[in-house]
């Protein structure tokens, strides 16, 4: 881990503990994409800090499902060592990955 990825997982964590998963309202991309992308830089046991803010953004329909899966599957990756095969659509995906990592 790197000074970087530890000041920028520290700031996210701050931001969702005051505020939650940011709503819809945001624009930018970059902003819409900060705490997923943040998230993939950490090691396995600061994504699971952030998962469940991750798990309701998705389900609000805040994070897009593409975003949320690749997520998941570097959590695979950091688990088990390989990606995971994916399913047809990134919602199965999400299912089954869910699953396998034991995650609700």
């Amino acid at each position: 881990m790197n000074y970087v990825d530890d000041q920028n997982f520290i700031k996210i964590m701050q931001y969702l503990e005051a505020y939650g998963y940011h709503d819809d309202a945001i624009k930018s991309i970059k902003a819409r994409s900060a705490v997923a992308t943040v998230t993939l830089h950490q090691q396995p046991n600061n994504k699971l800090l952030v998962y469940p803010y991750l798990k309701k953004a998705y389900e609000q329909g805040n994070l897009e499902a593409e975003k949320f899966s690749f997520v998941l599957n570097r959590m695979h990756i950091n688990k088990f060592g390989k990606s995971y095969i994916h399913a047809r659509t990134e919602e199965q995906n999400i299912v089954e990955l869910l699953d396998i990592l034991g995650l609700e």
